[in-house]
């Protein structure tokens, strides 16, 4: 199963190549969105990380954590966009 660092990454990759810019309240809407479509076409989630609500929508705090650098994100895309490759 993917985390939601995947899903995060993979929506970083695509602002990229978009020439298009996330900031972290549109990254946590992206992936709010990502999971809600997935478990209503799959009945699954895509990840297993849990949302909570806040003020300005729903935030997965692990995403949002000053501690976790966007360094991170970015090195897993590769790893990602294979994965996706593979099962697409």
């Amino acid at each position: 199963m993917r985390s939601c660092f995947d899903v995060a990454s993979y929506f970083i990759d695509l602002a990229n190549k978009t020439g298009n810019t996330v900031n972290n309240l549109k990254l946590q809407k992206l992936v709010y969105y990502s999971q809600a479509w997935h478990l209503a076409i799959h009945g699954t989630p895509l990840f297993e990380e849990d949302f909570q609500a806040w003020i300005h929508g729903p935030v997965i705090p692990e995403l949002k954590h000053p501690g976790i650098k966007l360094e991170e994100i970015y090195r897993r895309i590769p790893l990602l966009m294979q994965q996706l490759k593979k099962s697409g």
